[in-house]
């Protein structure tokens, strides 16, 4: 046939992406406007067959192998119009789901049915583009392997140690270093899935499927009984913004956080998870505060908070802003009443054996979170005060300026965010209603406490917070969607940021299936090894090279000078106890060691002592193998 999977996959996605942005629109659309969305799903959709898709040569089931370009144009357009036809059923269908209102049990079931229709249809989307080449794209980095190192072990010989860092502080058989959340989950996959790239990065991509009907599902209860149209026509678009609304810069990325993130083995998209099932709980416990077992809800809302806070600490952020909800709605009362104490109670329970557990290792904990030390210096008042002058590095990356200087105009899923998500948080504290103070509320403290008590500022962590984001511009749309002056301008904000949202999809597939596979490059690297090895690189390679005795470079660097190890040792001494057969240099510490040989440089003696290490041995070059990524 010659037509690759990656240019398969490409295509569904495409028409995947079209209908589910397009639903987005449909259910936003009141009587009159279904003309203007079905003329903007010909141009979409028609783009993604013309200009996103693959060549149609390359695609024998919409036209001849040797088709001449004008033959090739033609089956696109042809391919873009009978989408077309399936598109405007869709949109029929949910103009239905969204403004059918309630009235028999047929009714009733009808309306599931295409809900659950459209929901399926935009997790067909998130699964179609995640799922492309996810083991090779993006390139393993070191977070993932540092964490999947103890995971593994965990999998394969019930012990939760690293064996990357055997000999600091009992890390082979104790690991402090994470938190148990993620690991857990990640051990599971490796237990009954195999280890391998595929493996370790799927958990994040199941997580952030789980994400998308927690969605819906929340802006239904902040919608109410009385708004379910509301709800439903929120819920579905926040999906879609998820989706395909670009944030970031960057030509290697999609820019959209959840496509992004969600594809990295790292613990991040665990944390809105179980957040945002803590919060639907905590809702759902305020709306029954006065019956029976109410209680029980408000302790299952604290267990879920306090897992979000074992895949990572600023999942307990969630805590405060509960606890602050609760003030507002009781006042001075709120200590009379049973919720707060079983909201903590709840946390304390998830954590109960996480805390046993580092009790049982005291010593070893304290060690290994020497490397933290500085982002818990919470009795400084200079600490929090750096903190918040550099939250901006948090938001580097979504280059909102080109390197002349001149702004980024023609983005307009970023300024969509910039410029609509302080409204909307204005508009929805504006109505006064319990949902919506709420939500601006978690959105507001989740930024404040950010800034203020996270030293580390990653991009990857406002993951916690974006789909709260997400949803508080969906609210607003929907609201300005009953002013029908601004049902144009809605419309063709939410067609740019589709289309910017697909070619970003469009790039990193192309990208990513030029990457070389990261077991080809790791097997051409074990060529060079002898069976029984000790090798001491960088933990990038671990996953592919598990099968030798492997530490990470960070191990003999940590125990050089005495901030991370109760020692002060030497990097030549800190090599001498690893006692590696093998040393990986790569590209990474080639640029560290080339920039520690200038005698300036305040590290140079790591780089003399690695030069005394290597001469007293007399080591030998073995191989040298070279990759363009």
């Amino acid at each position: 046939m010659g037509v690759t999977v990656g240019k398969r996959i490409l295509v569904g996605v495409g028409v995947f992406a079209g209908v589910g942005v397009l639903v987005g629109m449909g259910v936003l659309v009141g009587e009159g406007g279904f003309v203007g969305v079905a003329l903007a799903s010909f141009v979409v959709t028609t783009s993604v067959f013309v200009v996103i898709a693959p060549s149609a040569a390359e695609i024998p089931a919409f036209t001849p192998t040797a088709a001449s370009r004008t033959q090739e144009a033609s089956a696109r357009v042809t391919a873009a119009l009978a989408n077309n036809t399936v598109i405007y059923f869709i949109l029929l269908l949910s103009q239905a789901a969204s403004n059918v209102p309630v009235a028999s049990s047929i009714q009733n079931v009808m309306i599931m049915i295409m809900l659950i229709m459209l929901i399926i249809l935009q997790l067909l989307i998130y699964w179609a583009v995640s799922l492309d080449n996810l083991a090779n794209f993006p390139l393993v980095g070191q977070d993932e392997p540092w964490i999947a190192a103890a995971s593994y072990k965990l999998a394969t010989d019930g012990v939760f140690g690293s064996d990357l860092f055997t000999g600091y502080y009992n890390s082979e058989q104790r690991h402090y270093q994470q938190l148990p959340g993620f690991h857990l989950l990640l051990a599971a996959i490796f237990r009954v899935a195999g280890v391998g790239v595929f493996q370790m990065r799927f958990l994040p991509v199941t997580l952030g499927l789980l994400l998308l009907p927690l969605v819906f599902a929340l802006a239904r209860q902040l919608a109410g009984r009385r708004r379910q149209i509301t709800g439903r026509r929120a819920g579905l678009l926040a999906m879609t913004l998820l989706l395909l609304l670009r944030f970031a810069g960057g030509a290697d990325v999609t820019g959209v956080p959840l496509l992004d993130i969600g594809r990295i083995a790292r613990y991040d998209i665990g944390v809105p998870v179980f957040g945002l099932a803590a919060l639907w709980l905590f809702n759902h416990a305020e709306r029954r505060a006065h019956r029976p077992r109410t209680p029980l809800w408000y302790a299952a809302s604290g267990a879920a908070v306090g897992i979000a806070g074992l895949i990572h600490m600023y999942g307990l952020f969630w805590l405060p802003v509960f606890l602050l909800i609760l003030l507002l709605h009781n006042g001075r009362g709120v200590l009379r009443r049973t919720a707060p104490y079983y909201l903590l109670a709840g946390a304390v329970f998830a954590w109960l054996p996480w805390l046993l557990y580092v009790a049982g290792g005291w010593e070893d904990y304290l060690g290994q979170q020497r490397y933290l030390a500085d982002r818990f210096d919470l009795l400084n008042l200079q600490f929090y005060l750096q903190n918040i002058v550099y939250e901006i590095d948090r938001y580097r990356v979504v280059d909102l300026l080109y390197e002349t200087g001149r702004l980024q105009l023609a983005r307009p899923g970023l300024w969509t965010v910039l410029l609509a998500l302080p409204v909307s948080l204005l508009m929805l504290l504006r109505r006064r209603q319990p949902a919506a103070t709420t939500l601006v509320l978690a959105v507001v403290m989740h930024l404040f406490l950010f800034a203020l008590l996270l030293k580390q500022k990653h991009y990857n962590y406002i993951i916690a917070f974006w789909p709260l984001a997400m949803l508080a511009l969906a609210f607003c749309a929907v609201q300005l969607w009953q002013r029908r002056p601004w049902r144009p301008v809605l419309a063709l904000l939410l067609l740019f940021v589709m289309i910017e949202g697909l070619m970003a999809i469009d790039r990193r597939h192309t990208v990513a299936s030029q990457v070389t596979p990261y077991t080809q490059f790791a097997s051409r690297v074990a060529d060079h090894i002898l069976e029984g090895s000790l090798v001491l690189g960088l933990q990038h390679y671990w996953l592919g090279l598990r099968q030798y005795p492997y530490r990470t470079w960070l191990l003999p660097l940590f125990m050089t000078g005495s901030t991370f190890y109760h020692e002060s040792l030497t990097l030549d001494q800190a090599l001498e106890r690893v006692d590696p057969d093998v040393v990986l240099v790569d590209r990474h510490m080639a640029q560290f060691f080339a920039r520690t040989a200038e005698p300036a440089q305040p590290d140079h003696d790591r780089y003399l002592d690695f030069r005394r290490y290597m001469a007293r041995h007399e080591a030998t070059l073995v191989g040298v193998v070279e990759d363009g990524d």
